[in-house]
């Protein structure tokens, strides 16, 4: 796919190849949601513009990870994001009246089935929080599956493709029916839904979607004696959830376990105290007591039996916004920016007027893609709407990267050499800024790897001045700076890179990191929407403030950010989140036992994500701070 296709190149080129790599049809994959066809005619150049809303529901119905994307919006499009975080802002206070006033104001835009479903679909989250009647819930749940769905049957649900929403919707519906005692029906529903993990698009990375299934299944099959069927899908949940980095049902899935490999081996469910004492002494039993244990820690709510999280959006960045900041960064006037390329058939030499760049800097105005992408391009920005750590005109450039992602995390350094070399002469955007800084730091990983002196440390300067050209003077040009995901993987390497040589100071860190995590605020009121980026941001930047001995103000970031990884379910950093708050009031001479808990836990998280490095840190640090072992050497 060589074309420019209004910004959706990239995205199409994944999409295309998942649907060859599923064997599903296009047509199953668009339905309820557009023309059959227009997949195939994005890709030859024509179609209508789709949004990003059209784009999520493709990869999600596909089983494609949408957090790995990172998404331009233009200005109408953002307004819509905009409006849909603002009503799960105020449904995450349990803002009932807020946000039905800003569903009201969301549905006097113009708009499309998706946003229809969207609207259905916060409004059963208001109707779960004034817990309206059950049956006036399954009718609106109902009503917006149909949405993007039509003419659902749930007792076929295994026949359909799913976006997140859809799938939260589907299995909401579900309960609902159990709870109002229509249980073989649901219970159907249910294992049709589970069975797709089956399927060739939902056996890997989709945790996310079927937890709650399984956990509710789990429950029912205890609760009606089917021991050995909840323990199947008790530890198919257990083995992937930490692995896909979900920790949201996975305290109650091994209580669910717990109960389940007991009963099996009994023969009845928890009935006398023997069993209860067997089942209280399980391996299992004490995952889920040290996992549960977690929302107590910070006070974070959370009852499986009611709740009903929020499907969210990340990794959104309005366009307009980023190239303003990118612009000032690079000391450039809107009167230079708009200075068209030689190459450009611009009328008069110019991109846009300076009144057109004003409007779409301050979000005012959505340009055209042409303009747009002139505009990116100017300011280093990767040209595409949709794109990933790397941009690629071709799909097996992007299996290539895939392969050299893979290579480097198995330590094949002299193999992803070559791939790298195959790679630039494959593809036509090589020569990007953006591409040139991705290329440079799999040169420094790699080199990193062989641990040559002179070679690392060549790379080093190769990937600085790479980085460098994109953000000239990042460090003291501008008072805030937003990074994409991979320019923020290449900052981590440079301080990391630096600190090891000595050549910058914690203080300095501290400042740098800081920039970067007030630029979040400069891009959007809510932080939702960067919270993968500021999870692990956050979480060294604290550690930085605790070496210099501000302890209570690092807790004060723990304690503040924790309760968000926690609702967007990001297991991957929990554990460095709770040492580091267990090591802070160590480190002020609190050894309260419940600080050793907090270690332990930590420790338990790392073992279920099998990181070994983690699992010394923190067995050695128990041992040496409480003089004990950890928790799983009593087996």
């Amino acid at each position: 796919m060589e074309k420019d296709l209004n910004g959706i190149e990239y995205i199409l080129m994944l999409i295309l190849e998942r649907i060859k790599e599923t064997g599903v049809s296009q047509t199953k994959v668009t339905y309820g949601i557009c023309d059959s066809g227009l997949i195939r005619k994005l890709s030859n150049g024509g179609g209508r513009k789709v949004d990003k809303t059209v784009i999520d529901v493709f990869m999600q119905r596909l089983g494609m990870n949408t957090k790995s994307v990172e998404t331009f919006l233009n200005a109408d499009e953002y307004r819509y994001l905009e409006k849909r975080e603002q009503i799960r802002a105020a449904i995450d206070k349990n803002d009932v009246e807020s946000a039905e006033n800003y569903i009201k104001e969301y549905e006097q835009m113009k708009l499309t089935n998706i946003d229809r479903q969207f609207v259905l679909y916060f409004t059963t989250h208001v109707m779960a929080l004034k817990k309206a009647d059950l049956k006036d819930q399954i009718e609106l749940t109902t009503d917006a599956i149909i949405q993007t769905i039509p003419h659902y049957i749930p007792e076929r649900a295994d026949k359909y493709l799913y976006s997140d929403v859809e799938m939260q919707l589907a299995c909401h519906l579900a309960i609902l029916n159990l709870r109002i005692g229509d249980e073989i029906p649901a219970v159907i529903m249910m294992e049709k839904l589970y069975s797709l993990m089956e399927t060739k698009v939902y056996c890997e990375n989709s945790m996310h979607k079927f937890a709650q299934i399984i956990y509710e299944l789990a429950k029912y099959k205890n609760k009606t004696g089917d021991y050995e069927g909840a323990v199947k899908l008790c530890q198919n949940a257990v083995e992937k959830m930490p692995r896909e980095n979900r920790f949201r049902f996975l305290p109650q899935i091994f209580r669910e376990k717990a109960k389940a490999e007991v009963s099996r081996i009994i023969g009845h469910g928890m009935d006398n105290e023997s069993v209860k004492k067997l089942y209280e002494n399980s391996l299992d039993y004490r995952y889920y007591k040290m996992l549960n244990s977690i929302y107590e820690m910070f006070n974070c709510e959370f009852n499986p039996n009611e709740y009903y999280f929020l499907v969210r959006e990340y990794n959104a960045v309005p366009i307009g916004k980023i190239i303003k900041q990118r612009r000032q960064l690079m000391n450039m006037t809107q009167e230079e920016i708009i200075v068209a390329d030689a190459y450009t058939d611009s009328e008069e030499g110019l991109i846009c007027s300076l009144d057109t760049i004003s409007r779409i800097e301050n979000g005012k105005v959505s340009a055209s893609w042409k303009v747009t992408r002139q505009l990116l391009e100017k300011v280093n920005l990767p040209p595409a709407r949709f794109f990933g750590y790397y941009l690629s005109s071709n799909i097996d450039s992007v299996k290539e990267v895939w392969e050299i992602e893979k290579s480097i995390s198995m330590e094949k350094y002299s193999e992803t050499r070559e791939m790298l070399k195959s790679l630039e002469q494959k593809n036509k955007y090589r020569n990007l800024p953006y591409n040139k800084m991705y290329v440079d730091a799999t040169i420094f990983e790699i080199e990193n790897g062989l641990n040559n002196a002179d070679n690392k440390e060549a790379a080093f300067e190769m990937l600085k001045k790479s980085f460098e050209g994109c953000l000239p003077d990042y460090r003291t040009n501008h008072e805030n700076i937003f990074l994409l995901m991979m320019e923020l993987t290449i900052f981590y390497m440079i301080m990391g890179k630096m600190s090891e040589d000595g050549t910058i100071s914690v203080g300095e860190k501290i400042k740098d990191y800081k920039k970067i995590i007030e630029s979040y605020e400069y891009l959007g009121e809510n932080k939702d929407l960067y919270i993968r980026h500021l999870s692990k941001i956050l979480l060294i930047y604290e550690g930085n403030i605790a070496n210099e001995g501000e302890l209570e103000q690092a807790n004060k970031i723990i304690e503040k950010t924790f309760p968000l990884v926690l609702k967007h379910d990001f297991f991957g950093v929990i554990s460095g989140y709770i040492f580091d708050y267990a090591w802070n009031h160590v480190k002020q001479g609190n050894r309260d036992e419940k600080y050793g808990d907090m270690v332990n836990c930590a420790y338990a998280i790392s073992k279920l994500m099998n990181n070994l490095p983690d699992m010394k840190l923190y067995r050695n640090y128990f041992f040496r701070e409480f003089n004990q072992n950890v928790w799983d050497d009593l087996f």
